[in-house]
Formats: C-alpha cells, sequence, structure tokens
C-alpha cells in the first residue's frame, strides 16, 4: 500500500513537470514569434532611455532608477529593454559595494563575471546593496538578481532586446529561457534592425 502511495506521488509529480516543462517551451515559442513580429512592425515606441547606448547615473542614482521602473510601467513594447537598462543600473551600482574579488575574478573588468560570484560576495557587504535597492525601488534580492541577468543575456543576443512578453511569464521561465536562448544562439545574436 506505501509503494501504491509513492507512485501516485511520483505520477503527480511527473505531471506537473510536464505542464510546467509545456507551459516553458509555448512561452519561449511566444518569446521568439515576438523578435520576429517586432522585426516587421513599423511603430516605434520612444523611450527615454535605450539598452545601447545607455550610460549609468554618476550622482542621483535614486532619480535615475525611478524614472526607469516608470518607464518600464507605462511601455509595453520597450518593456524587457528597459529591464535590461535597469540591471545596467543595477550592475553599475552592485559594483561599487564590491570592494575585494576573489582570486579567480581579481583581474576581471568583466562585471557581469564577477558581479554574482559567490566567493566575491562573501567578500563584500552586499547585504547592504540589496537593503539599498530595496529601500529605493521595492524590489526584491530575487527581482534585482533577474533584472541584472537580463542586462547580460541582452548584452550578449541583442536581439531579446526586441521581444515584447509578459514580464512575469519571463521572469518565471527565465532559467529555461536562457538555456534555450544559448541552444538558439544564431537566431538570438543577430539584430532585427
Amino acid at each position: 500500500m506505501l509503494a501504491d502511495w509513492r507512485a501516485a506521488v511520483e505520477q503527480g509529480e511527473s505531471r506537473r513537470r510536464r505542464g510546467i516543462c509545456t507551459a516553458a517551451e509555448k512561452f519561449y515559442e511566444e518569446l521568439k514569434q515576438s523578435v520576429v513580429d517586432a522585426d516587421t512592425d513599423t511603430d516605434t515606441d520612444t523611450v527615454e532611455f535605450t539598452f545601447r547606448t545607455y550610460e549609468p547615473a554618476q550622482e542621483d542614482t535614486e532619480a535615475r532608477l525611478q524614472k526607469i521602473i516608470r518607464g518600464i510601467k507605462d511601455n509595453n513594447k520597450k518593456k524587457l529593454e528597459l529591464q535590461g537598462v535597469l540591471g545596467i543600473e543595477f550592475v553599475n551600482i552592485k559594483n561599487t559595494y564590491i570592494k575585494k574579488k576573489c582570486g579567480k575574478h581579481v583581474a576581471s573588468t568583466d562585471m557581469y563575471q564577477f558581479i554574482n560570484c559567490m566567493a566575491c560576495t562573501k567578500l563584500n557587504d552586499i547585504k547592504s546593496f540589496y537593503k539599498y535597492i530595496n529601500d529605493v525601488t521595492s524590489y526584491s534580492r530575487d527581482y534585482v538578481t533577474y533584472f541584472i541577468r537580463i542586462a547580460n543575456l541582452c548584452r550578449v543576443y541583442p536581439k531579446l532586446l526586441y521581444a515584447t512578453v509578459s514580464s512575469d511569464d519571463m521572469h518565471k521561465f527565465f532559467s529555461y529561457v536562457a538555456r534555450k536562448i544559448e541552444v538558439d544562439e544564431d537566431f538570438w545574436h543577430n539584430t532585427c534592425v
């Protein structure tokens, strides 16, 4: 009887995992299609900050963060691009909190390499960074990390900047999407415009 119960639970979990994978696959196809549609869309939204030309704030980062967040809320077509811009700003601010780097990243100039390194994080007071960001933006550590990862993904795969999909779904399926983008890297490296 105990074996039957375990088998039923395992089977239920297996169905649930399959459902999540199917939803992630469907979302990824929607993501790719939104980029293809953006390629043929002539309607362009203008935004104050663009990913390719963005320079992080040197002063008054709080005001800049609030402007970007307002842009994300107000602009549906460029939401992912603005999230990438917000990620760049977070990386720049987080970099100011990193005073020491681990042996692996001492000579690294690529901030995205050491910004999320566990060893570098342990050497520095990163908790105060997340507290500061939460106080200014109300974003949790999870979302801050998500925006930083979006920025890095957009930097490596520029076609992602043209995607117009649900932010909640992008956050939910991010790990799956990141793996699939790496597999389909030829598609994502080319820019639409």
